[in-house]
């Protein structure tokens, strides 16, 4: 009897697909001190720089001279633009096919017997006419 098999025939596909991400970016605030010694010490210069999230301020007294940087926090919220990997599958096609299957037959045992009889008497006819067979050969063999 076939044996029945459904084939499926299929396909995956993997795509890059853009995905718009946010995100907060925050940036902690930091001093900077510096001293040093110069040596003049009558000059003196006092400054300061203000910006938008720094402050830089200069001190210069009796030949010493001190910087002093400070940046505020910085909190922003930003979007980005990620890639990612999809991967879709679809069906094509499925079809039900039948396969034959080979079934081994046993060969029964009066054809063995027949075989193994006939095997037997061809022997004891070679075995009867044996100086018939051995002139027959020694002819062939024998140069015209």
């Amino acid at each position: 009897m076939p044996q029945v098999i459904t084939v499926v025939k299929d396909s995956t596909i993997t795509k890059l697909v853009p995905v718009v991400r946010d995100t907060t970016v925050y940036l902690p605030g930091d001093t900077l001190m510096y001293y040093d010694t110069l040596p003049c010490p009558e000059a003196q210069i006092k400054a300061a720089v203000k910006g938008k999230q720094n402050r830089l301020d200069i001190n210069l007294y009796k030949g010493i001279l001190s910087v002093n940087c400070h940046t505020d926090s910085f909190r922003l919220r930003i979007q980005y633009l990620e890639m990612q990997l999809t991967k879709e599958r679809y069906l094509n096609e499925s079809k039900t096919v039948q396969v034959p299957v080979d079934v081994p037959v046993r060969v029964p045992f009066i054809p063995k017997i027949i075989w193994i009889i006939l095997a037997i008497s061809v022997l004891l006819n070679i075995w009867a006419y044996r100086d018939v067979f051995t002139r027959l050969i020694s002819h062939l063999i024998k140069p015209w």
